[in-house]
């Protein structure tokens, strides 16, 4: 008997927001079945249901106007706007404005927890638009940022402080997703940037991706890392593929992480120890990376998280690419389970740092949350290293000289042979 009274409560079992039409049609048909002694007699309400629905649909309307030309959300927008209306519809049909089960209270609570999902699904559709326009302006900035760099024009300092402060802030605030974010950046990438090269598009992404997840994940275990020149590594990790020349000097000469780091180090107010990360964000623990194959006790903490986390985007940003369309509800789950998959078989293998692989997997709640201890030996912490003296850069990329070096090298060159 109780067990039944429970069961049949008003308020107990309330679908998700995001749970099919199906679900909210079984708790309101639930709610009307229930008998009751309770009426209510007078309203005494600012808001009818009525009016307050109407202020839902001049919402929706207006979000669905702005959102048609943002691309890389319209889609999950899209389905969020036709749920909610959904749900309009339902409630009109199981309670119509002049039924008489408005007189009862159960009904009355039934709708409110409706209402209540509209008002989270409206959130979550203006939580996109706003997440939609912030990568917008941080992937144009940064854009601007790494094209003027790798053109060996003068750099504003002060522009990539701005940006990686403003990735810092969206890891901290618990209103954007890890999922929004990361797809996001890849959809805007793939679906907005028609105007940018195709090689930079997917760089772009994972510039502000892999930031994104360092900022996280240092923020759960930073273990006395500096967490400025990471994001900074993580940024400017690719910086080689937005040259002018990128497909003459990547083919004949160098691996772009060594380009990147060159380009990086004309910067007189990054620390040695971003340039470093530069170098070697491709570096594996079983020294199996490239290009130098670098060896498990030269690898820092946070050359270990960078490759890490690299890694993962590469991974990611390949999932999504095999995809025609995507789904964040479903595929999300797809892409995350594959990706978990192959990080995890390669980290039994020894390429990956497996207390920064055990951070990742928390961070996706694929983990449960548990106090990892910092590793004593993750790697020597080598403050003595230094950039590479002006003279190893020109000799080993002779396009950071002038003409003249140019032309002289190749002379040399064609000399030679």
């Amino acid at each position: 008997m109780q067990e039944t009274r429970a069961e049949s409560a008003p308020g107990q079992g309330v679908p998700d927001a995001a749970a099919p039409v199906a679900d909210w049609e079984h708790y309101l048909q639930r709610h009307l079945d229930t008998p009751s002694g309770c009426k209510v007699r007078q309203t005494r309400i600012r808001q009818t249901p009525q009016g307050r629905e109407q202020a839902y649909l001049k919402r929706l309307a207006k979000t669905a106007r702005t959102s048609f030309e943002k691309t890389a959300v319209s889609l999950h927008s899209h389905r969020l706007q036709r749920h909610a209306l959904d749900l309009i519809q339902l409630r009109r049909r199981l309670i119509p404005d002049g039924s008489p089960a408005w007189q009862r209270i159960e009904v009355f609570l039934a709708v409110a927890q409706v209402h209540q999902a509209l008002e989270l699904l409206l959130d979550e559709i203006d939580g996109l638009l706003g997440l939609h326009q912030q990568i917008q302006r941080l992937m144009t900035d940064t854009d601007v940022f790494l094209t003027t760099l790798a053109a060996g024009k003068p750099c504003d300092i002060f522009r990539l402080r701005t940006i990686l402060q403003a990735i810092r802030h969206a890891a901290a605030d618990a209103t954007v997703q890890t999922r929004n974010w990361l797809t996001t950046c890849s959809l805007f990438a793939e679906l907005e940037t028609a105007k940018m090269l195709p090689v930079r598009r997917l760089p772009l992404a994972s510039a502000l991706q892999s930031t994104y997840l360092c900022a996280r994940l240092i923020r759960r275990n930073g273990w006395g890392l500096n967490e400025e020149q990471i994001l900074a590594a993580a940024l400017l990790k690719d910086v080689a593929f937005w040259h002018p020349k990128l497909s003459e000097i990547i083919s004949r000469r160098g691996h772009h992480s060594e380009w990147s780091a060159a380009m990086v180090a004309s910067l007189n107010e990054i620390a040695p120890g971003t340039i470093r990360m530069v170098r070697q964000h491709h570096e594996c623990v079983d020294g199996t990376g490239i290009p130098f194959g670098v060896a498990a006790e030269e690898l820092h903490r946070s050359d270990r998280l960078l490759s890490l986390i690299t890694r993962w985007t590469e991974l990611y940003q390949h999932e999504m690419k095999m995809r025609e369309g995507y789904s964040l509800e479903a595929d999300w789950q797809d892409d995350l389970r594959t990706c978990n998959e192959v990080m995890e078989t390669e980290t039994a293998e020894h390429r990956w740092d497996a207390a920064w692989f055990q951070c990742l997997q928390q961070e996706f709640g694929i983990r449960p949350p548990q106090e990892i201890a910092s590793p004593e030996e993750g790697g020597r912490q080598l403050n003595d290293w230094k950039v590479p003296r002006p003279n190893f850069l020109k000799r080993r990329f002779p396009i950071l000289g002038d003409k003249v070096a140019v032309h002289a090298a190749v002379r040399s060159k064609s000399k030679e042979r």
